[in-house]
């Protein structure tokens, strides 16, 4: 049974392992270092505005996690959620907690958001079904990014 809650200082070891996981698993271009991962985890238990962090919990024993940040969306005509990483521990996949997950979050955001919007690589199959199924399509627009270091 899934279970949902948002981070806690607690948390932190486990996010770490989980983000390690996430990093090295093909759902993401590539690895990043710890240091943003620390960085990420402060900054979601102090509040921050911007962003949230949830636990994902199978009969109360933690399997996964999810980085959402928020953003404005002319084009969408408000806030939008941003599913910035979504991981489900391997060991626990197939068992619809993503889908759950997703349709939590609707239900937890309903009313303060616009939509939900995520990226995903393309060789992410399963992923890209999950979204699917959950009713995300895929937009035409590539991203780009500038590193400001």
């Amino acid at each position: 049974m899934l279970n949902v809650r948002l981070f806690s200082a607690s948390d932190k070891e486990r996010y770490l392992k989980f983000s390690k996981d996430f990093y090295t698993s093909g759902a993401a271009l590539e690895p990043i270092p710890e240091e943003h991962m620390h960085r990420t985890f402060d900054a979601l238990i102090a509040d921050n505005p911007h962003a949230d962090g949830f636990m994902i919990l199978s009969d109360d024993i933690p399997v996964g996690y999810c980085l959402i940040s928020f953003l404005w969306s002319t084009e969408m005509g408000g806030l939008i959620a941003l599913i910035d990483e979504l991981y489900v521990n391997s060991d626990y996949q197939g068992q619809k907690l993503g889908s759950a997950f997703l349709q939590y979050i609707e239900k937890y955001y309903k009313g303060k958001i616009v939509g939900l919007r995520l990226e995903v690589c393309s060789s992410n199959l399963g992923a890209i079904r999950l979204y699917e199924k959950q009713g995300f399509h895929f937009l035409e627009y590539r991203q780009m990014i500038k590193r400001l270091d």
